[in-house]
């Protein structure tokens, strides 16, 4: 949406399920989505495009943070929290003994 106008300006269509946190990529034009839909997609500001889709989460993803480097942090309900390595395609999984992680925060 444009700020000053309120008017429509993109979609970004691709998730399944609802959109459940977005995050910029401090310092560049990367936004990154999660979802009920257990996936995490990247999107280019620039480009207007779909780049990726990260998958691993076992059930609906709660929450996303992002740093500047190429990684983010996702929770979810299915007790895990996961550390995204985006550049190096993989992940750092942590689980909770709680019902589900519900809120992450990169500090």
């Amino acid at each position: 949406f444009d700020a000053r106008s309120g008017s429509h300006i993109q979609s970004f269509p691709g998730h399944r399920d609802a959109v459940t946190g977005l995050a910029f990529r401090e310092g560049s034009h990367t936004l990154m989505s999660c979802s009920l839909d257990r996936t995490v997609k990247l999107w280019s500001l620039d480009d207007r495009a779909y780049m990726d889709t990260l998958f691993g989460h076992q059930a609906e993803i709660l929450s996303l943070d992002v740093l500047r480097a190429e990684r983010a942090v996702t929770g979810g309900h299915d007790r895990t929290c996961r550390v995204w390595k985006v550049a190096e395609e993989s992940q750092l999984l942590f689980r909770s003994p709680a019902m589900s992680v519900d809120c992450v925060r990169y500090v």
